[in-house]
């Protein structure tokens, strides 16, 4: 079994992080509602102001798997700290040979533990209805879908679903 920990980055780690978004959206272009394209456009500031933990009235903590050799697996949760007690899950990405072994349930895991410290009360993300996989991982972590539905993102004939979780300490 593969050896995998969970960290978060900082700034100066933009160049890491740059590399396995653009993975992301290479490998999943369907499960994002932003594209290769326009992330890879993103200037070196544009990547930094990403991992900055605090801006434009946002809390944001951004997490990554790695194995011995690379990175595997990334996961964001965004706080508007206008409104502390909800939270989005972003960026939920695994690369291919990595699936299935625990690396987006301990991703998952580390986010709600997170979530709980900080006392969200509700976290939301967004799934492509077409990611059964992806649903089923959410659903197991008790994510219920509110029927909430929105277009993936413009221009595309796909839908993504809203999902919500109460965390509690047996969700973590």
């Amino acid at each position: 079994m593969t050896k995998f920990r969970i960290y978060t980055l900082e700034q100066s780690d933009w160049r890491e992080y740059k590399a396995i978004r653009l993975q992301s959206l290479i490998d999943s272009p369907d499960s994002f509602g932003s594209t290769y394209e326009r992330e890879n456009a993103f200037t070196e500031e544009q990547w930094k102001s990403r991992l900055r933990s605090k801006r434009d009235n946002i809390n944001s903590i951004l997490w990554v798997a790695a194995s011995e050799k690379e990175l595997i697996g990334l996961l964001s949760m965004v706080i508007n700290l206008s409104n502390p007690g909800h939270a989005s899950l972003y960026q939920m990405w695994v690369g291919p040979e990595y699936r299935k072994i625990g690396v987006g349930t301990a991703l998952l895991n580390r986010a709600m533990k997170e979530a709980i410290n900080l006392s969200v009360d509700s976290i939301y993300l967004s799934v492509t209805t077409t990611n059964t996989d992806a649903i089923s991982i959410y659903s197991k972590k008790g994510f219920a879908e509110t029927g909430r539905t929105e277009p993936l993102r413009e221009g595309s004939d796909l839908a993504s679903q809203i999902m919500k979780l109460t965390p509690d300490a047996s969700t973590a």
